[in-house]
């Protein structure tokens, strides 16, 4: 009577690799697909549960709406087209800061800075748009000392922003177990962003004042602010790009997806 073979199987125990989330062997030491090493701080890595921040717009968003648009025409009808740009540009550019805020939660736990850079941010836009509403007409002798106190509150304002800045470009690119990605990149660029920041005062401060060359025109000042305006807004944008992708790199590597 013949015997019979029972074969069993194994059934290969598999993770994803924390760098290129292939699948690879549990055991495995290297991945055999992006070469990466793998140790037991890339298995923490791997099993990181990230909190994505919700994109729904709240209610005191869209009740800010009516008075941006409000101030939106007034600077329109006073300073012009750049101006407007810059201040819808810098609303998007808070909105995404906002949710960073909620973001950096899933790495730094207690981390105020982001929180404080948004609002710093929001109260430099509205004395940015109270500033270019405000025409050059209404700036003599009498009132002088009035603007005098708002430039100086401005660059207050500006120092407490460019200060906060330094601190989350810094943090975030200190953070190791960025699972996701794009932490660091978006930390790089606000470093750049805030070098930008105190090149912008350094140079306008002078022109605000009025300490300006004494050949300069009036058109050349003009050309000169909206130089300095449209350079905000690209910086802006890209601050907004880099924020989001962060953002997306995180959707799709909870959904499993490969970034």
């Amino acid at each position: 009577m013949g015997t019979v073979r029972q074969k069993t199987f194994r059934i290969m125990e598999t993770k994803k690799c924390p760098f290129c989330h292939a699948e690879i062997k549990i055991d495995a030491i290297k991945c055999r697909f992006c070469g990466e090493m793998l140790n037991e701080e890339s298995d923490v890595i791997k099993e990181k549960t990230l909190e994505l921040p919700s994109r729904k717009i709240s209610w005191w968003w869209l009740f800010a709406i009516g008075p941006i648009l409000k101030i939106a025409v007034a600077i329109n009808k006073s300073s012009g087209v750049y101006d407007t740009i810059s201040l819808f540009v810098s609303i998007i550019e808070i909105y995404f800061i906002y949710l960073l805020s909620k973001y950096i939660k899933n790495y730094i736990n207690e981390f105020p800075y982001v929180k404080v850079l948004m609002w710093f941010s929001l109260v430099l836009t509205i004395l940015s748009a109270i500033g270019s509403i405000i025409p050059e007409s209404a700036i003599n002798e009498n009132s002088y000392s009035l603007y005098i106190m708002f430039l100086i509150l401005y660059f207050l304002c500006g120092v407490v922003y460019v200060v906060n800045l330094f601190i989350v470009s810094n943090a975030l690119k200190k953070i190791k177990d960025d699972v996701a990605g794009g932490l660091k990149t978006l930390g790089t660029f606000m470093m750049i962003y805030a070098i930008w920041w105190i090149i912008s005062f350094i140079v306008m401060l002078p022109v605000f004042l009025g300490l300006t060359i004494a050949e300069s025109s009036d058109s050349n000042i003009d050309s000169f602010d909206h130089f300095f305006t449209v350079l905000n807004v690209v910086f802006g944008l890209i601050n907004i790009y880099l924020i989001n992708k962060t953002l997306l790199n995180a959707e799709r590597y909870c959904s499993g997806k490969r970034i």
